[in-house]
């Protein structure tokens, strides 16, 4: 098999698992509301908030670890895919909902 088709399944994986943190989170990724303010406090997410969230009590927070930790593999996948591959790697509906809310913020 291509490495482009495991890349392509790498990304569906993430999928699984973005939409499988979503709901731990409560995150309706068919919200263009919630979409904008979880890609806001994606932005300003970093490694001394990681730590702040895994410290806390509240599973919501953890899990929101888990979940930008999966939208970097993701962006990882698809920048291998495009530069290494010269081929386009697409998410699904989850991840095209929360990218577009987060390439409107810049």
């Amino acid at each position: 098999m291509s490495i482009i088709f495991h890349q392509q399944e790498n990304a569906k994986q993430i999928e699984k698992e973005l939409k499988r943190f979503a709901v731990a989170i409560h995150f309706n990724w068919n919200n263009p509301e919630e979409c904008i303010a979880l890609a806001k406090e994606f932005k300003i997410f970093n490694e001394a908030v990681s730590k702040e969230y895994m410290k806390s009590g509240d599973s919501i927070l953890k899990n929101k670890v888990l979940f930008f930790g999966l939208v970097h593999a993701m962006f990882r996948v698809m920048t291998e895919g495009a530069t290494e591959h010269h081929t386009h790697i697409h998410g699904g509906v989850l991840w095209k909902s929360f990218a577009k809310a987060l390439y409107s913020l810049n």
